[in-house]
């Protein structure tokens, strides 16, 4: 039982009683209330609020000497302040407080006073507290303050916010014994602002490794903080002495920051960095990277500029729109000059998107995007912007017909765009000059389709109209005394357009089985025919005005052009097309059973089969015959693939005077031979997955150090308890304490594909990929980590940037260890460093890749 008093102190009436002592076996009918005449002035006692406070052993109160004390688990409540300890005295006359642990029968130390001012913990031997002045005095004290501990033989606090410590320490190592510690004969703490040492000493595993003979501060704020960005500092044979990332962080408010850096190789140039970052709440974010500077990787080679832009936003203004951007900008090879991440190195495409949306209350909807692929390697690049508004579907004759009735589920969609593209490619060549070619147009499509249902099949008509408007038009002549193509283009607004109908057929056929044997239930085959016949006009004739031609003398051909082909022309059929399409959909599925629950259904395999046939073809009229399959996550594998066949030969066709190719022509394999069809393409992708989860393999011998397992998650009194009794760990030579025999357990993942690719499309051209990726990942101990990922290509036979990284974690240290044994980026980077984020810049680094050799 605890007893709690509450006693009320603007000044004290005091009884003829010397003291009062009570207990837990006593029963109390009522509590002690002392009250007091309220006096407009502060009682000269320092105490003007209520004491709340609790004891498991004895409570005892000395009236003559207005002291109280408490013993056995005892509590104190003073405004925002907390005291627990196994001891405390209270003494009024002079304003003071005193709490201190003591010994057990066992003669081990219990109940060390942990003190509580608002969010500020301290932990001591002995805490002796003013509440007059608000001063005190803290015993072997320690505290917690901003992810990092103080402690030192005496901590004093003489404001709300400012403490000195006497031979301090300060550590972000949450162990008893800190494995590391920056220590100071005088230091000096302002809550949530800085800390003050005179001399520093940097001590690891108690021996000082350097000392800064001069007093510094350091800031202690939570959260971003303005200051200095400590640079990696290192040398390389290549560019010299190298500084890394120096530079000055801003936190300008609380809603964006920016850093400016500066790498600096001496013998290699320079290179200037900004990044900057905002966050409004839940309504805007992003970030603005900016790179520009000039390096080399030998002092004979020139300097090369080096630039890169990168800005990413996301913008939510209002529940209906939307504003996502990122935007990648760089100079040519600007990777491969600056940075040392190989997945960077390699790339030779960078992406840019940025787009609006607007939905309304109607169901439509407007969207502007942007986008654009650079190729960073030799320049080129492709962008296009636009604008698209559409109306989703629409049921027009719903309220003329009931929902019985077929014409009810006519339905309409329309779609409108604005689009703009450009590209700059590369001329063919030994000039290898750049070409830049643009292309304007705005493009409608509307749709109507029904999709009535008859019996068990499913029929739906549709028709689709397409129009495309334009601001160029072409008009192409072949001048006979230079064999030159002459061109006109002829500004204005243009349009062109296609339709065709199309009526497709469909339903559903099940086959069941029930074997009921190695656990499987049933059996489902679903069998899925679609027949779609649809209809095209040839709109290529000269007097729609989509296409023009002219004659070619040097080919002795006649050449077919659309007239709008620098706008992206060309929607037009050029001939007529009567096509019947075929689809057959297979998909297997079992019920397997299951001990305790429903049974579990489980697709097996999905197959799907489709070509067409075109009735107005003088030629050629099969298409090729499509094959897709895959397996969904069966007993950790995935499989999927795909397949093209042909059902025609080929003959050479010269090109030019040198060279020839192959085209088909209109002769079936089956009647020369060789065969119904020819396989044109094939792709197979093979993936599973597999980990140690739930499972553990016997055994070995435990390892683990006995003081990290002790020292994981205490509190700051269960810390300042093992710290203060801190007698270390006897190493076991013999393994006389050993835990002995315990199964192995070493989590551990891998992830294993493989990729084939087959191409003949013509019969004197044969192209074959194979390669196998493989990730595995494991940790030999709870501190060691083991990971390593790498491809393998099965026809140049050669590994691809194969990857070997360790990772050891030394409790507030860490250990990182990154190879790549062999291809491009070849080297190696390895860091020492302390964990905690504000120390993160404590550390030594080595490294060996293409930019630092």
């Amino acid at each position: 039982m605890q007893i709690f008093f509450l006693i009320f102190l603007n000044g004290l009436a005091l009884s003829q009683v010397d003291s009062v002592f009570l207990n837990t076996e006593q029963l109390l009918e009522k509590a002690i209330k002392i009250d007091t005449v309220l006096e407009k002035k502060e009682s000269s006692s320092g105490i003007d609020s209520i004491i709340q406070f609790s004891a498991q052993d004895t409570v005892s109160f000395i009236f003559k000497s207005k002291k109280m004390q408490m013993s056995g688990d005892a509590k104190l409540n003073y405004k925002t302040q907390k005291l627990n300890a196994e001891f405390i005295e209270i003494d009024f006359n002079e304003s003071t407080l005193k709490a201190e642990g003591r010994k057990d029968s066992t003669n081990k130390s219990i109940g060390f006073p942990s003190f509580t001012d608002k969010n500020e913990n301290y932990v001591g031997s002995k805490i002796e507290f003013n509440f007059r002045t608000q001063r005190g005095n803290i015993v072997l004290g320690e505290t917690e303050l901003n992810e990092g501990f103080y402690f030192g033989s005496k901590i004093k606090k003489i404001s709300e916010s400012e403490l000195f410590v006497k031979d301090g320490c300060f550590t972000t190592c949450d162990a008893p014994h800190p494995h590391y510690y920056f220590g100071s004969p005088m230091m000096k703490v302002v809550a949530n602002d800085r800390v003050f040492l005179d001399p520093i000493i940097f001590y690891i595993e108690d021996l000082p490794v350097f000392v800064v003979p001069f007093g510094l501060f350091f800031p202690t704020k939570g959260g971003r903080q303005s200051g200095i960005m400590i640079p990696s500092f290192f040398f390389s044979k290549s560019r010299g002495v190298v500084l890394e990332n120096f530079g000055l962080f801003l936190s300008l408010s609380q809603y964006y920051d920016t850093k400016f850096l500066v790498d600096f190789y001496s013998k290699g140039g320079y290179m200037l960095k900004n990044r900057t970052r905002w966050k409004l709440l839940n309504y805007h974010d992003g970030y603005f990277n900016l790179d520009y500077g000039k390096v080399r990787f030998d002092p004979d080679d020139e300097y090369s500029t080096n630039w890169s832009f990168q800005l990413s936003h996301n913008h939510n203004i209002s529940p209906q729109d939307k504003i996502v951007a990122y935007l990648n900008f760089s100079s040519q090879n600007y990777n491969k000059n600056t940075s040392t991440n190989i997945y960077e190195r390699i790339q030779q495409d960078i992406t840019s998107n940025a787009s609006y949306t607007s939905s309304f209350d109607n169901g439509t909807s407007f969207f502007i995007n942007y986008s654009r692929n650079q190729n960073i390697i030799d320049n080129t690049y492709s962008q296009s912007g636009g604008a698209t508004y559409s109306i989703p579907q629409l049921f027009p004759l719903r309220s003329l017909f009931s929902r019985k009735n077929w014409l009810s589920d006519v339905s309409f969609t329309y779609r409108a765009n604005a689009n703009w593209n450009e590209a700059k490619t590369m001329s063919a060549g030994p000039d290898t000059s750049y070409r830049i070619k643009a292309q304007r147009k705005i493009s409608h499509s509307p749709s109507i389709s029904i999709s009535p249902k008859l019996g068990y099949f499913t029929l739906s008509p549709s028709l689709n109209f397409n129009a495309n408007n334009y601001f160029k038009k072409i008009k192409r002549e072949f001048d006979p005394s230079d064999s030159s193509i002459i061109e006109r283009s002829e500004n204005g607004f243009f349009t062109e357009y296609n339709f065709s109908a199309a009526l497709s057929l469909s339903t559903r056929l099940y086959g069941i089985a029930n074997p009921r044997i190695w656990g499987v239930n049933s059996l489902r085959h679903t069998f899925q025919p679609t027949f779609s016949l649809s209809w095209t006009p040839d709109l290529s004739d000269k007097k729609f005005g989509f296409y023009d031609s002219y004659f070619d003398e040097r080919h002795n051909q006649e050449i077919i052009y659309s007239v709008y082909e620098l706008d992206g022309g060309g929607i037009a059929s050029r001939q007529l097309s009567q096509s019947l399409s075929y689809s057959f959909l297979n998909s297997f599925e079992a019920k397997i059973a299951q001990d305790t629950a429903a049974d579990k259904v489980v697709e097996l395999l999905r197959f799907t089969l489709n070509g067409s046939y075109n009735f107005a073809a003088d030629s050629l009229r099969f298409s090729d015959m499509n094959v897709n399959f895959r397996t969904p996550n069966i007993w950790n594998m995935n499989l999927n693939g795909g397949a093209a066949f042909t059902f025609y030969d080929q003959d050479k066709r010269a090109i030019g005077q040198t060279s020839e190719t192959y085209a088909k022509v209109n002769r079936f394999l089956i009647n020369e031979g060789k065969g119904i069809a020819r396989l044109t393409n094939f792709n197979l992708q093979l993936s599973s997955s597999f980990s140690s989860s739930g499972s553990k393999s016997p055994g070995t011998f435990a390892s683990e150090s006995q003081e990290v397992e002790k020292t994981e998650e205490l509190a700051l009194g269960d810390r300042f308890t093992r710290r203060y009794e801190y007698t270390g760990y006897e190493n076991d030579l013999y393994g006389d304490s050993s835990p002995g025999y315990s199964n192995l357990n070493i989590p551990w993942n891998l992830s294993l594909s493989l990729n084939f690719r087959y191409s003949h499309f013509l019969l004197n051209s044969i192209q074959r990929d194979l390669t196998a990726n493989a990730s595995f990942s494991f940790n030999l101990t709870r501190t060691w980590a083991f990971q390593t990922s790498t491809s393998y290509d099965f026809i140049d036979k050669e590994f691809l940037s194969p990857i070997i990284t360790i990772t050891k974690d030394l409790h507030c240290w860490q250990l990182y260890f990154q190879w790549y044994p062999i291809g491009y980026s070849q080297g190696f980077y390895l860091r020492f460093s302390i964990k905690a984020p504000q120390l993160q810049d404590l550390k030594l680094e080595k490294r060996n890749n293409p930019i630092v050799r």
